[in-house]
């Protein structure tokens, strides 16, 4: 059975990930939840650390910085980056040469991230957030083509004014659209 660690503050974007590893038979998952992007329980996180095959951590932040301070060279370390880390100084202090892998969620965040933080491309993916779709299979109501809705845009980085200028090309071509917001 593989140990895997998941250490981050906040974990809604790795719940699918999370939720494959303790449905499997072949991982045993522990969790380190940290209060913010640096505070955390040393002694937990030592304690989770000496048990862990696999340290995932969620976010580029002072989670990552920790662990790849920390592990040992038979342990792999894994970072997923978001975009949060594209605001902070934290993935400049992350020991690139103890992460074995790191995730970005977009094309243009690696491009991005990989450039400031001096990463090796070498060393990444691209590993989209996953969404569960089964919540959008559902009749359609008639006119409905035209309805657009926005969710998730705080903070300003998630280009609420990009949507705006996008729903007004869409609309100067045909009024029928429509945002909801």
């Amino acid at each position: 059975m593989i140990h895997i660690l998941i250490a981050g503050h906040d974990l809604k974007f790795a719940k699918h990930i999370i939720d494959f590893l303790k449905d499997n038979k072949k991982y045993k998952l522990r969790i380190d939840k940290w209060l913010s992007h640096t505070d955390h329980d040393i002694n937990k996180s030592k304690e989770l650390l000496n048990w862990a095959e696999i340290i995932f951590c969620e976010w580029g932040l002072g989670n990552a910085v920790w662990y790849s301070n920390n592990k040992t060279r038979d342990q792999k370390l894994i970072i997923r980056m978001l975009g949060q880390e594209r605001l902070s100084s934290l993935p400049q202090k992350i020991k690139y040469n103890n992460v074995n892998h790191i995730i970005f969620i977009s094309p243009h965040l690696r491009q991005s991230l990989i450039k400031i933080f001096n990463i090796p491309i070498s060393k990444t993916s691209i590993i989209y957030n996953l969404v569960d779709s089964t919540h959008f299979s559902k009749p359609k109501r008639k006119g409905s083509i035209y309805n657009l809705g926005i969710v998730g845009v705080s903070p300003k980085l998630k280009r609420l004014d990009l949507a705006i200028e996008i729903f007004n090309k869409l609309w100067m071509k045909n009024s029928k659209y429509h945002l909801y917001m």
